[in-house]
């Protein structure tokens, strides 16, 4: 994974992680505006919100899609 990501990056990390953007942003400690601007390529992630999104595509890569969470606190979808 690059060290920056871009939109489209975002999106499928969101995706691979069987999350909305709601429980995604909840995972990173923004709100969910913040998550559909960086989607949306409005925005670019934080150098924290960035740390936070390498960990979580770590934990992705890991367990496969649908991770537990980032140090067990990340919310998974409960559709899936």
């Amino acid at each position: 994974m690059p060290d920056k990501l871009d939109q489209y990056d975002i999106i499928d990390l969101r995706r691979r992680s069987g999350m909305k953007q709601s429980e995604f942003a909840v995972c990173l400690g923004v709100d969910k505006q913040t998550v559909n601007r960086w989607e949306k390529g409005k925005r670019r992630p934080s150098k924290l919100a960035m740390r936070q999104l390498h960990r979580l595509h770590q934990k992705i890569e890991e367990e496969g899609n649908h991770p537990k969470g980032v140090d067990n606190d990340v919310p998974t979808n409960s559709n899936g």
